[in-house]
């Protein structure tokens, strides 16, 4: 009998603690679910802006950080309430920083973030309707790329819906990590200063028709034009290189100002700067200039480099250069000798790609050399020095650090052909075109994808029978470029490819090691957006991909979600991560429900009367304290959690409204 009472007296402390338990798996487990990741998680703030430049104000999108990794660039002049501060996104990895990104769209219409030259899982890659879902206005999703490693270097991150990185939702992704001490002048790159510059263009209009202008317009006029020579279209013809880019841009930026307004920034006498260059401007490439100052290349498309056909077993060395191209969505690393001699600008130059004058506009920054900042009010926004039109002289004369021996396509299994034909990037890929919404009402799968097996390399035989340059993207997948023109070469790693206009060819070699359906595409807003666009396939996929290779229904509105041509896509709409918040809660619910019921069938069978923790007054149900429960449920209410799920053996990653 005193053993009895004793163990009746020790129960109440047993049934509170195991209650307690049943309250914060209750409470927390939803919350714990959508937030389960640790303090590098970077939030970003999709959202409407305005960009005043001269006489017009353009309305624009943008990101809005928050996070470690959410990082500003400052300059000295002008200052940072003036658009002296570049944002940017920043991890070290030799710090062990991790990166994690929850998106949030404050649009009234959906988007998608891609990470640009990065090689998540498919279900990661940011490409709707491919990929994932898109992310509809009001909703947020997770990316969770530490779990699956990062590609260090110089990358940005972009939306991959309809118009809005032309519209100016772009950041740059930088990925640090120590240079190998193989690597040549790598003590010198390690203390060098770090500065990147993103160009941009903006307000896009018609050559020689500078009243057409503006997304809607271009649009509608270069289906116009191609609607008139489509039916007579001599698709095998190999047309002069254009000496223009059919589009144009009113205005050029570098870190978001014109030059007239030009970033300056304060470099040490002596002390080398690691420049990093990237292009996220729509549709221009740039030839960037370096005042005078010797470069040499450091890495492309975050990939290190050095100079081509020095033998692996020699001295390597960087490739030297006073002025470099960088075509759209390229990015380019670049080690500039700073004198010791101070009181000195430099100005880091960004002209346009065009070879008619009189003039080409420009944007760029000022490098002061212990200087005070310069009136930069007086410098021109046009040059009369003209670039004429992107090459690819120095593509001949990269080769890839981490692979110094022979050429990828030795082992190859086979050979695509990827003829980049018609005109404006309609009937641009091997004669077809492949839309995607919501410039197409409805989304249908890719009827000639190039299929591949997972553990196999591939080339594809790249010629541009355009008179315009193309910037050929592939998501998922470096590749190696093994022939520029008909000269094989043991070339770079990239990304991004740029093929100049009248019938330059390529050949690049990747390894298929990353499955699912990947974009490969021109970068070129405009040609994307009318159909320039194909996709690498896996074959394994390929019989799960089946049932799903048919178009859905039109898009009634901007915010219906549509079926992926993946087995289970990665989020997007509110049909979807609504069930997946509903199960998180419901798992949560019944965890707690079984424990509690686990709890008071215990104290139903000993009879006991403490029970205070649930009802606030002895054992009562109907007590008047409301109890630690009542009291905790009371101060949630209203408030909602947002799940997020990752599955990654069904390609899940699903968002909730917020």
């Amino acid at each position: 009998m005193a053993a009895a009472t004793r163990h009746r007296r020790q129960s109440p402390l047993l049934r509170q603690l195991l209650l307690a338990l049943a309250l914060l798996a209750t409470l927390f487990m939803p919350l714990i679910a959508a937030h389960g990741v640790d303090d590098q998680t970077c939030h970003l703030h999709v959202q409407e802006t305005t960009l005043t430049l001269g006489n017009h104000t353009y309305n624009r999108l943008m990101f809005r950080g928050q996070g470690p990794a959410w990082s500003q660039q400052q300059a000295v002049a002008p200052a940072a309430e003036e658009g002296g501060v570049m944002n940017m996104m920043v991890i070290n990895m030799d710090r062990n920083e991790t990166f994690n990104v929850v998106y949030h769209n404050h649009l009234a219409v959906p988007t998608l973030i891609h990470a640009h030259g990065q090689m998540p899982p498919a279900f990661l890659d940011g490409v709707p309707y491919l990929s994932s879902l898109a992310l509809l206005p009001g909703a947020q999703t997770m990316s969770l790329y530490h779990e699956h490693g990062l590609v260090a270097g110089t990358f940005f991150a972009h939306a991959h819906y309809g118009m809005q990185h032309g519209q100016g939702l772009a950041v740059p992704l930088i990925v640090k990590t120590a240079t190998p001490a193989s690597f040549p002048q790598a003590a010198e790159i390690e203390q060098a200063a770090d500065l990147t510059v993103f160009l941009e263009d903006v307000g896009p209009y018609i050559h020689g028709e500078p009243e057409v202008r503006g997304e809607d317009a271009v649009m509608a006029h270069l289906r116009a034009a191609w609607a008139e020579v489509a039916d007579n279209f001599d698709y095998g013809a190999c047309p002069t290189a254009a000496m223009h880019a059919h589009v144009q841009y009113e205005h050029h930026l570098a870190n978001g100002l014109p030059l007239d307004r030009a970033a300056q920034y304060n470099i040490d006498a002596g002390r080398s700067v690691r420049l990093r260059l990237i292009n996220g401007a729509g549709s221009t490439n740039y030839k960037v200039d370096f005042g005078g100052l010797q470069g040499r290349v450091v890495a492309v498309d975050g990939q290190l480099v050095v100079e081509g056909g020095i033998p692996p077993n020699q001295p390597q060395r960087l490739v030297e250069v006073l002025s470099v191209w960088v075509g759209v969505a390229q990015r380019i690393d670049i080690l500039l000798e700073i004198p010791r001699a101070e009181g000195i600008s430099y100005m880091i130059e960004a002209i346009a790609e065009g070879a008619m004058g009189p003039t080409r506009p420009r944007s760029g920054v000022i490098l002061l050399v212990e200087e005070q900042p310069i009136d930069t009010a007086q410098l021109s926004l046009t040059t009369n020095r003209l670039p004429g039109m992107m090459d690819m002289s120095l593509e001949m004369r990269l080769t890839s650090f981490e692979f110094l021996a022979a050429p990828l396509d030795a082992d190859s299994l086979g050979t695509f052909e990827m003829n980049l034909t018609g005109t404006h990037g309609i009937n641009s890929v091997n004669r077809r075109s492949w839309t995607m919404p919501p410039v197409a009402d409805q989304f249908c799968p890719n009827p000639d994808p190039l299929l591949v097996v997972e553990g196999e390399t591939y080339c594809v035989f790249i010629q541009n029978f355009d008179s315009h340059a193309h910037s050929i993207h592939l998501h998922g997948h470096p590749f190696r470029v093994v022939d520029v023109d008909g000269t094989p070469i043991n070339g770079a790693l990239r990304d991004t490819i740029m093929l100049p206009g009248g019938c330059w060819k390529a050949k690049i070699c990747f390894l298929a090691n990353n499955p699912g359906a990947w974009a490969f595409h021109c970068h070129m807003m405009f040609h994307m957006a009318l159909g320039m666009m194909t996709t690498v396939e896996y074959q394994s996929n390929w019989t799960q991909y089946h049932k799903y290779r048919t178009c859905t229904g039109p898009l009634a509105d901007t915010t219906s979600p549509s079926p992926s041509p993946s087995p289970a896509p990665n989020g997007g709409g509110n049909s979807v991560d609504s069930r997946v918040f509903a199960f998180g809660v419901v798992a949560a619910l019944c965890i707690g429900m079984f424990i509690m019921y686990f709890v008071l069938r215990i104290q139903t069978q000993m009879g006991g009367s403490g029970g205070g923790i649930l009802n606030g007054h002895g054992g009562s149900s109907s007590g008047s304290g409301g109890g630690i429960i009542g009291k905790a449920l009371g101060r949630k209410q209203g408030s909602r959690y947002a799940l997020v799920g990752s599955d990654r053996d069904n390609l899940m990653e699903e968002e909730t409204e917020f």
